[in-house]
């Protein structure tokens, strides 16, 4: 069939073909969107496509309620957080959202600096990370705060310090273990004694989100080999956000779609959310770290 449309003349299965093809780029662009913005922002996004392309529309609205399935067969936690007064961001906000998301709870693990207001939820949870420049440092810091908070994260990046935080039994998490930027590593001994001593290697997500390019590449590069040594060794990894907003936190399965570009697996992916953060809170491995010792 041939349609004339005064200075043009086109058949129907080109216009047809047309308008599958833009459907499909939105289409495209609605599962990749995900993956770069907050949850709540994509609603925004897509309900302003053109009203012709409801497929895209539709296949958004499907995969938020596969995300909404998903969470609800699981419980998921984000175990490092930042809050006022180290950012702008207020403790009932991130819960809100997380919750929103699909998180049973959230810890807020600002760096030196405990949460000063009182946390009502049963979904928060205190914890503090630490920051330190030296050994003698950090280990005065583990002393003092060791048991004034239910979680002990320590702020890694250098082979020292990774390697007195792993040592010691106290701490929890060894977040950023690579750097901010993926300048340091852990090493197999480092590894060993984290498998041994029941602390949590932490892969955080929120720094593929903010870099770009070779940046990216190095910090993806970096992450494999962390993966390599964590597998080999058996010990607890996290996957956290890391986030300073509520525009940092994402969705569970957003978090696990990262998390395969440096190689995890989806099962080990959802556990890193799931099941070894509640171990973790839980003091898991500790208790039968104990049980061994006796």
């Amino acid at each position: 069939m041939i349609e004339n449309t005064g200075t043009t003349t086109c058949t129907t299965e080109s216009i047809e073909k047309k308008n599958r093809e833009a459907c499909l780029k939105t289409c495209l662009c609605s599962v990749f969107v995900p993956l770069c913005i907050p949850v709540y922002c994509r609603t925004e996004i897509i309900t302003s496509l053109p009203v012709g392309h409801r497929p895209a529309y539709n296949a958004l609205n499907l995969f938020l309620l596969y995300d909404l399935f998903f969470s609800l067969m699981s419980t998921f936690f984000d175990l490092n957080v930042h809050a006022y007064p180290e950012t702008d961001a207020r403790v009932e906000e991130l819960l809100r959202v997380a919750n929103r998301y699909g998180y049973t709870g959230i810890a807020i693990t600002n760096h030196n600096e405990m949460v000063q207001e009182e946390l009502k939820s049963p979904f928060i949870f205190t914890g503090l990370e630490i920051q330190a420049n030296s050994v003698l440092e950090l280990k005065r810091k583990v002393t003092h705060y060791w048991g004034k908070v239910p979680l002990l994260a320590v702020h890694g990046g250098t082979d020292k310090l990774n390697r007195a935080a792993v040592e010691d039994a106290r701490v929890d998490i060894l977040a950023h273990p690579c750097g901010e930027k993926g300048e340091g590593g852990l090493n197999h001994v480092s590894a060993r004694y984290a498998a041994a001593h029941g602390v949590a290697i932490d892969f955080n997500v929120g720094a593929l989100i903010r870099t770009r390019r070779g940046e990216r590449a190095r910090i993806l590069s970096k992450m494999r080999e962390l993966l390599k040594l964590v597998r080999k060794y058996k010990a607890p990894m996290i996957l956290t956000s890391n986030a300073h907003s509520i525009y940092d936190l994402r969705a569970p399965r957003e978090m696990i779609a990262l998390a395969t570009l440096f190689g995890m697996t989806k099962d080990e992916a959802t556990s890193a959310l799931s099941e070894i953060p509640r171990g973790i809170l839980d003091k898991r491995w500790k208790k039968e770290r104990e049980v061994e010792l006796l």
